[in-house]
């Protein structure tokens, strides 16, 4: 069973998902593992020095770079294919012999399509087209928090330009308005999908959300 963790930047999902492992096997007696998608650690050293080359490629570039100059498809085209040998590996159970039988991913297609879809001002539809043929998680669940409460957690950090979208060069405000953006069409692919849902309340640690997750999941499995 594959597991993906979304929502908007800043929403909890990496360290989420890490609790969600832990609260599976401590509460559940699931055996669960954690996919790094930037790190991937799997059996075949082909297979390994592949994805860690594409995840260098998508997740690493220099910050000056101009990475608009290769247009969207490009980035598209190399996230569609290394998801694509990720869930690959995991069908083929490259991930290890602990016998896990559930991974949780801190992401997987909802924020990448919620963005490239508010960058392009495309339909979330027409861009879920182009990822077509990438296979999907079992079951995909949302944290779904407001920017407002994200920016304030972060504040006096610099958002990205990735963070900040097609908006502007700088301030939280940017960052909320495009994530506001984002989070909409987040929720629109949440109902069409049938995505879980959790809206955390203001003082919820991340085992607090990843105890609600994990019913989630248990009812699904």
């Amino acid at each position: 069973m594959l597991v993906a963790v979304e929502g908007i930047d800043g929403s909890g999902k990496t360290t989420t998902a890490a609790e969600l492992v832990a609260v599976l096997g401590s509460q559940h007696g699931v055996e669960s593992r954690l996919i790094d998608k930037r790190e991937p650690i799997v059996k075949s050293v082909y297979v390994n020095e592949h994805l860690r080359a594409l995840a260098a490629v998508i997740w690493n570039p220099d910050p000056d770079a101009p990475i608009e100059m290769l247009g969207g498809n490009h980035w598209g085209y190399l996230h569609a294919a290394y998801l694509s040998a990720l869930a690959e590996s995991v069908r083929r159970g490259q991930f290890g012999s602990s016998g896990a039988g559930t991974f949780v991913v801190d992401g997987w297609l909802g924020k990448l399509v919620a963005r490239m879809s508010t960058n392009a001002g495309e339909t979330t539809d027409t861009v879920e087209e182009f990822f077509s043929r990438v296979p999907r998680p079992d079951l995909t669940v949302l944290i779904d928090v407001d920017p407002e409460i994200v920016a304030a957690r972060r504040a006096g950090k610099v958002s990205t330009r990735g963070e900040r979208g097609a908006l502007g060069q700088g301030d939280n405000g940017d960052f909320i308005a495009y994530q506001s953006l984002v989070r909409a069409r987040l929720l629109e692919r949440a109902a069409t999908e049938s995505w879980f849902v959790h809206r955390p309340q203001e003082d919820d640690s991340p085992a607090d959300v990843a105890a609600v997750l994990a019913r989630a999941v248990v009812q699904v499995g």
